[in-house]
């Protein structure tokens, strides 16, 4: 890192910059009419839909892609890699038991093979089902049957179905890059490496957080989310481990007898973002004596669990009435949520999808030094983490008024240091200023910072960032407390998509 002091070397810069105003954030909600939605790609643009017993390929122009083909029977589809190249299911050739399979655009509908290799050798399986697939299609994870045991196996072109170890259970979803692959065995999470080696497993609690079943995982393979018992939900990490979230009693109590109004009957998340930063699910509850309602529910971590419905319309989306029953799938970058609503005064039923506009990103250097209004800086990257969108922005408050801000950006982030007249800075190695886009507070202590990700200043000239990368920002900013001339807000972290 460049070590000049950031405040000294800004002295000069005591220009009038416009006081940014923060952009209203403004969502969008669309119903798009018969089906239940199975899969989503890495962008929201296609999907897998389940309408009148058939399945369908969806993409975001209207056109729908029949699935079924008279050389197999019964095709069942439950997963789509992320660059919606392949999807992944089950299905019948002729009278033979349901084999997992998948579907590409060029070849239709292929069988992953009859039979598995395990430590005993290559064995045939009567059954099986493919559940995920590796970005690009070319790993596939899921779980076959060899003599009544399910097992579960991880599939390439070349090697065919392969048992991961441990050897029973079932494989569900692999992150994007092949490195990571989840599943299940009995109540317990398993966690395999990208070889089928076996990770850990991960026991479920007992009581009202028990039998949890993971639905979803992040893109990079790091957070885990399910339901199970009467909890909302569930989210994993290395950090937090298990934690449950989305308990709704306030609304739906779960201490009343089976069949009395407002018994909360639990609910789960169905699948995360990339980055872990946005979760969606629902929640079921019994208003009325042997009736079922659900009401669809969004996840964050800073904000927990609450309903979709209010935070969409919080966020300036107009819902026409619908009433959103469930959310199940959310794109890898978090922009694009797919669920099913329901419109009590038309009667329409069917699915929806809904850009959220929440923030992307991850905080770290949490709880920086009070600064002079009494807070800490507060900063969140809204936009997209798209490389190609160019539409990444920083959205820092809880800033002294009428002050000077700027951001500064890092691929290296660590614990917090003392520099010279600057508390908690986190990042390191070539860290840049982003002087061009100095701004000024305003009466509110906010700002909004528009990130060029094509001219990324470093100490020697500027960079163009690259998919893959995570990039760390902070904003510095003037203060006038009693020991220090400037502070900091906390940091956010972006992967680039």
């Amino acid at each position: 890192m460049n070590h000049s002091p950031l405040g000294l070397s800004l002295a000069a810069l005591v220009l009038a910059f416009p006081a940014a105003a923060l952009p209203a954030a403004q969502s969008s909600f669309q119903y798009q009419g018969d089906g239940f939605p199975i899969a989503l790609s890495e962008t929201g643009q296609a999907a897998v839909l389940l309408t009148n017993s058939e399945y369908v390929l969806w993409d975001a122009s209207g056109t729908l892609t029949s699935l079924a083909h008279p050389a197999v029977m019964n095709p069942t589809v439950s997963g789509m890699s992320a660059d919606a190249s392949t999807l992944l299911g089950s299905v019948r050739f002729g009278s033979v038991p349901f084999q997992a399979a998948r579907w590409t655009h060029l070849d239709g509908w292929q069988s992953l093979g009859t039979t598995i290799s395990t430590p005993a050798g290559i064995v045939p399986t009567s059954s099986g089902h493919a559940a995920d697939a590796s970005r690009d299609g070319s790993l596939i994870v899921g779980s076959t049957y060899v003599n009544g045991q399910l097992r579960p196996f991880l599939w390439t072109a070349a090697t065919g179905m392969v048992e991961l170890e441990g050897g029973t259970g079932r494989a569900r979803q692999i992150s994007d890059d092949g490195l990571i692959i989840h599943g299940a065995r009995g109540d317990s999470i398993v966690r395999w490496d990208g070889s089928g080696h076996l990770i850990e497993t991960i026991p479920t609690p007992a009581g009202s957080f028990a039998n949890l079943t993971a639905s979803g995982v992040s893109a990079d393979g790091d957070h885990i989310v399910g339901g199970g018992g009467t909890v909302g939900g569930f989210v994993w990490n290395q950090e937090t481990g298990l934690v449950p979230v989305g308990d709704f009693n306030a609304c739906c109590p779960v201490n009343g007898p089976v069949g009395s109004v407002g018994f909360g009957l639990g609910g789960g998340l169905g699948t995360i973002s990339r980055t872990g930063h946005l979760a969606v699910g629902f929640w079921q509850w019994e208003p009325a004596q042997f009736e079922v309602a659900s009401f669809a529910t969004v996840w964050t971590p800073a904000g927990g669990s609450r309903r979709l419905d209010d935070e969409l319309t919080a966020r300036g989306a107009d819902l026409g009435g619908f009433s959103l029953t469930s959310a199940y799938l959310i794109s890898s970058d978090g922009n694009v949520i797919a669920g099913n609503a329901f419109n009590v005064a038309t009667g329409a039923s069917g699915w929806f999808t809904a850009n959220l506009d929440m923030e992307i990103g991850r905080m770290f250097c949490a709880d920086p030094f009070i600064n002079s209004t009494g807070s800490a800086g507060k900063l969140t990257a809204q936009g997209s983490a798209t490389l190609g969108e160019q539409n990444l922005t920083l959205e820092a408050t809880s800033m002294p008024p009428n002050a000077f801000a700027m951001a500064i950006s890092s691929m290296t982030i660590g614990p917090p240091v003392w520099h010279v007249g600057i508390p908690k800075i986190c990042l390191y190695g070539s860290t840049g200023r982003h002087v061009d886009s100095m701004r000024n507070t305003g009466p509110g202590g906010a700002t909004s910072i528009p990130i060029n990700l094509m001219a990324i200043p470093q100490p020697g000239g500027t960079i163009s960032a690259m998919v893959g990368q995570t990039w760390g920002f902070q904003v510095w900013h003037r203060d006038t407390p009693l020991i220090l001339s400037s502070n900091m807000t906390e940091g956010v972290s972006v992967l680039l998509l």
